[in-house]
């Protein structure tokens, strides 16, 4: 049996400059990874020059708070790997409908 699900999207922020063999860290808090839900992160090099980059170590933690509220946190990188020049970046992330096991 097949569970059908709805995706849905949206831009999260703009980078850069960004040179070659650079890494920059994101987090992101709120309302991602509050429920239980597929996730995908992307990220699209604006060129001039091209770029070869990636999303690497999407991780999520969450904590209790003193005063007894969540605290969601969202961390991820983006890398270049290859480019010609420093490079400018979206980041797009994508979520499904929640998942009830």
């Amino acid at each position: 049996m097949s569970v059908p699900l709805n995706w849905q999207g949206s831009y999260i922020a703009s980078g850069g400059p960004l040179e070659q063999g650079w890494t920059h860290d994101w987090w992101a808090t709120g309302v991602w990874g509050k429920e239980n839900r597929f996730y995908v992160f992307s990220v699209f090099a604006e060129g001039p020059p091209a770029g070869d980059i990636e999303m690497r170590s999407v991780s999520h933690f969450r904590r209790l708070r003193e005063d007894g509220t969540l605290d969601d946190q969202t961390h991820f990188e983006v890398h270049n790997k290859a480019s010609d020049g420093p490079i400018y970046y979206h980041i797009y992330i994508g979520w499904s409908d929640p998942i009830n096991v």
